[in-house]
């Protein structure tokens, strides 16, 4: 095998792994986007808004180490339609974390079906799982389109070796 050959080769197997790789990243994020989109789609729905009582609240700090923005937490409890106590906690805006004290209430949106699911009332965005949708299927697209480029070019250069003949060009 000639020294051309072998590095198209391995081009086209790097282009095929790439393309694969691109795909898999954009077919996750359009599933994480999928399920972040029902999520919402069931609190605009089914959430059942209620007051809920601050036990305690804390600060996450930015770091170089892993957060990368500082967030505002709330502990809190409430009790669910069935008379169950429940307790969440959600980030909040530093307005309002700072207008909140442990003892005071606010209100929260909960699942009636899966009460320990619960979140600040107006907290969540549909629009970012659309983004997320979106960019996971240009991903995909990307990928696949240069997967199957180079699946097609590795097969063509697979039977170029074989037959030793370019395609069209069979004699007569």
């Amino acid at each position: 095998m000639s020294m051309r050959i072998a590095f198209a080769f391995s081009g086209q197997s790097f282009l095929l792994l790439f393309g694969a790789a691109f795909m898999a990243i954009g077919l996750m994020m359009v599933y994480a986007g999928v399920q972040d989109a029902i999520r919402e789609s069931a609190y605009r729905q089914q959430g059942k808004v209620v007051q809920a009582i601050v036990v305690d609240k804390s600060i996450k700090r930015a770091s170089r180490e892993g957060n990368t923005a500082t967030r505002y937490e709330i502990a809190y409890r409430f009790t669910a339609t069935d008379g169950r106590a429940v307790q969440g906690m959600d980030a909040v805006g530093v307005d309002e974390w700072e207008k909140l004290a442990p003892g005071s209430s606010f209100k929260i949106t909960y699942l009636p079906a899966a009460p320990q699911t619960s979140r600040a009332d107006g907290s969540g965005d549909a629009v970012s799982s659309y983004i997320v949708i979106g960019v996971g299927s240009l991903f995909t697209l990307i990928g696949g389109a240069i997967f199957l480029y180079a699946a097609a070019q590795l097969r063509r250069e697979r039977r170029l070796r074989r037959e030793g003949l370019m395609e069209g060009s069979r004699e007569v």
